[in-house]
């Protein structure tokens, strides 16, 4: 049924329009099982539907708790989980992708996320994360041309801590998908 998202005792919650049955803890779980089972089976991008109390990325609606107020700065419910959980998935509002420039960087992150999953088969190294870098330095430069600094010393700066490189990886990728 068609859901909304009300805020009441400063929680959140997710209710049906017609008599407000609540599936806030229901659709958690779902969202936690199905955000898992995405990033295993190598989702490299998700396409949000916008305005929707599950799948809006911003501005979903967000009512009180006896509806007389509405504010439009609510995420949807497994959009928040889902993004929580994957901060280095691609993610984009379905109705972004008709703006030929936003639509492009969210595919070109896709295809740079594709990328860093194939170099990761098998496990992250030192050397692999560095030759990804190295290889990948003027599609970072393209979109932020401060992102191949930074994200050369975070991979420095990680290493000279003696973090495990599977940890360096994700945190490179997670960085790398913010610009």
């Amino acid at each position: 049924p068609a859901t909304r998202l009300v805020k009441e005792n400063g929680k959140l919650r997710l209710v049906t329009q017609q008599n407000s049955v609540d599936y806030t803890d229901r659709m958690l779980e779902y969202s936690q099982i199905q955000s898992d089972y995405l990033a295993s089976a190598g989702v490299c991008g998700f396409i949000f539907k916008n305005d929707s109390a599950t799948c809006g990325l911003e501005k979903v609606g967000v009512h009180n708790a006896d509806f007389s107020e509405l504010s439009n700065n609510g995420r949807g419910l497994f959009a928040t989980v889902f993004t929580t959980f994957n901060p280095h998935i691609p993610t984009i509002e379905g109705e972004k992708l008709i703006d030929e420039e936003q639509s492009e960087h969210f595919l070109a992150r896709v295809h740079f996320f594709h990328e860093w999953l194939i170099r990761g088969e098998g496990g992250w190294t030192a050397q692999k994360i560095m030759e990804f870098h190295n290889e990948n330095k003027l599609f970072l430069l393209s979109r932020k041309p401060s992102s191949k600094r930074i994200l050369g010393k975070l991979i420095a700066d990680s290493f000279d801590k003696g973090i495990n490189p599977e940890i360096v990886a994700l945190e490179y990728i997670t960085e790398a998908q913010k610009s």
